[in-house]
């Protein structure tokens, strides 16, 4: 990791950082509390492998757990060798992920979904300065229809949820977005979409023949992991669960 650094980090996270480096923990929670409550909302510039990454104090731990903790590192042995892999990343926060992914295979095509508008603003912001990075403001779903955010604690937590009339939050699907970008396949797919796992992944399984990784985070509360694993491994040559802090499995399912 001594190669890829966050640099521009608040001064008061600096020996968080120096700590999360050497030691791949995260950012003690006294920390970060004091960095939000004097900078509350304020964006600042993060520098990973030498790609600018936008942030909030409030968006910290999705950095960290992307790209100090590398979570994602066993999707980048995927995707190596891969001419120009095409990415997509549902549930993109400020878009950590498509920066460890265009740091790892710069010739990737990464589309980052996000529904919830002030998040979207900074993947936005980091997306328009990369090349190959296409940012949609909107939340992966079954079917298009309208959907109202529910906050969560903190900015990965949002969930989306049905509206009764006029919601603020598009839904797209996979099929649909494919559509609409000229996608005939999909590499890696990627979902950390708090719940809606289920209603993605299982509303079009036949599109999975399309799609040769996924990597999931499933939430447990809100969907039925055991039919998420059953269509997986009917899909793919090996499911596996992997090893991580948080009590959240992820799956990576792939035929190699």
């Amino acid at each position: 990791m001594s190669g890829n650094v966050m640099r521009g980090t608040p001064r008061r996270l600096a020996s968080g950082v120096r700590r999360a480096v050497r030691g791949r923990t995260i950012i003690p929670p006294s920390s970060l509390v004091s960095v939000i409550a004097n900078r509350p909302g304020k964006p600042f510039a993060l520098r990973y492998a030498n790609l600018k990454l936008w942030c909030r104090p409030e968006d910290w731990l999705s950095a960290v757990e992307v790209l100090l903790d590398d979570e994602y590192a066993p999707v980048m042995e995927l995707l190596d060798g891969v001419p120009a892999p095409i990415v997509y990343d549902g549930g993109a926060n400020i878009g950590a992920f498509g920066l460890r992914v265009l740091a790892s295979a710069p010739g990737a095509r990464v589309v980052s979904v996000e529904p919830d508008p002030g998040t979207y603003a900074e993947l936005a912001r980091t997306a328009a300065a990369h090349a190959g990075w296409t940012p949609v403001a909107g939340a992966l779903w079954d079917r298009e229809e309208s959907l109202a955010i529910a906050p969560g604690v903190a900015s990965t937590g949002n969930r989306v949820t049905p509206a009764d009339a006029g919601g603020g939050v598009g839904a797209v699907t996979l099929h649909g977005l494919m559509e609409q970008l000229g996608h005939d396949h999909v590499d890696v797919l990627k979902l950390d979409i708090e719940g809606a796992e289920e209603r993605v992944l299982l509303g079009d399984p036949e599109l999975l023949e399309r799609v040769g990784a996924v990597i999931v985070e499933i939430h447990p509360d809100a969907c039925d992991e055991r039919r998420i694993v059953e269509l997986l491994e009917r899909r793919y040559a090996r499911c596996d669960r992997l090893v991580r802090e948080s009590a959240k499995p992820v799956l990576l399912a792939s035929d190699r």
